[in-house]
């Protein structure tokens, strides 16, 4: 899992959250208006018989919001899981990057540290051959 695959989920994530966050917006602008029309149509007669057909529209709209916010939130708890599990793959993918990595370097530092002995080893039996017995 790249790091851009995780950026565009959490994308995804903020966006399917910000239409949830519009939608509550959208509820509450519903409600208030809702009351607001309540305490018109106490005033009159008038005013109360043209509440009834407002009231019934609201309330289809405000099923129809709640409909589609229940829908949302199970989108929103999917890509949770599934930003969940990315992240999850992400970091296995970055430790066994990290252990190769130190799996490399540590091969590499014996190699030389080898070479390094052998190399030292070499001089020590040249300068002993050197001298006189």
């Amino acid at each position: 899992m790249r790091h851009d695959a995780l950026l565009a989920r959490r994308r995804a994530l903020v966006e399917l959250e910000a239409a949830r966050a519009a939608l509550a917006r959208e509820l509450a602008r519903l409600e208030a208006a809702l009351d607001d029309e309540q305490r018109i149509a106490a005033r009159t007669l008038e005013a109360l018989y043209a509440y009834r057909g407002f009231a019934d529209r609201v309330l289809g709209e405000r099923a129809r919001l709640e409909q589609d916010m229940r829908l949302l939130d199970a989108r929103i708890a999917q890509a949770r899981e599934d930003l969940s599990v990315a992240f999850g793959e992400l970091k296995k993918f970055e430790i066994a990057r990290d252990q190769r990595a130190l799996r490399e370097r540590r091969a590499h530092a014996q190699a030389e540290q080898k070479s390094l002995d052998e190399l030292a080893l070499a001089r020590f039996r040249h300068g002993r051959a050197d001298r006189p017995a």
